[in-house]
Parts: C-alpha cells; structure tokens; sequence
C-alpha cells in the first residue's frame, strides 16, 4: 500500500511555483499557498502561474489556495517556505 505524501508551499511567486512544482513531479500532492484567491483561482483553472511563470505547465498535483490555514492543515509531510529545506517531525530534511 502506497502512502500518499503531502506538502505545503508557502509562497506562489517565480521561486514557489518551481518548488511546488518539482514537489509535485516528485509524487507529492502539493497545496500551494498565494496571496490572493484571484492568483489561486488562476492557477488552478489554467494549470500555470501566468504571472510568474506562464511557459510552465504545471502538474495536476498542485492546487494553490489563499487560505493559509487550510493549506498548512493538508501539509502532511511538511512546508516549503521558500528555502532548499523542508521542516516535518523528525526535522529538517532536504526534499527528495
């Protein structure tokens, strides 16, 4: 039985939006969190960052969201918050 892995983006600008997207390639269901609920709509609807990133399509994986709480609550895993690191239980790990 495969468990499904969980992650919290903290930041949908040029940086975030890659790392959510690698995130994601790599098998997590990624919550991306963006400032405004027109940005996230945005992305969910066209499956890219038009602001930020328009060339990249991004995977089916992610689904952005202005609200910060529920995205932290469906962050099983951990969050990213705009470093080469992820914080979960045990510590910080790099992603992968």
């Amino acid at each position: 039985m495969s468990t499904i892995k969980k992650i919290a983006v903290l930041g949908g600008g040029s940086f975030g939006t890659v790392l959510a997207n690698i995130a994601a390639s790599n098998g997590y269901d990624v919550s991306l969190w963006v400032r405004d609920s027109d940005q996230a709509l945005r992305i969910n609807s066209e499956g890219a960052n038009a602001i930020y990133h328009p060339e990249l399509q991004l995977s089916s994986n992610i689904e952005a969201s202005e609200n910060l709480e529920s995205v932290i609550k469906n962050a099983g895993n951990g969050t990213l918050n705009q470093s080469e690191t992820y914080c979960n239980k045990s510590g910080l790990n790099s992603l992968g």
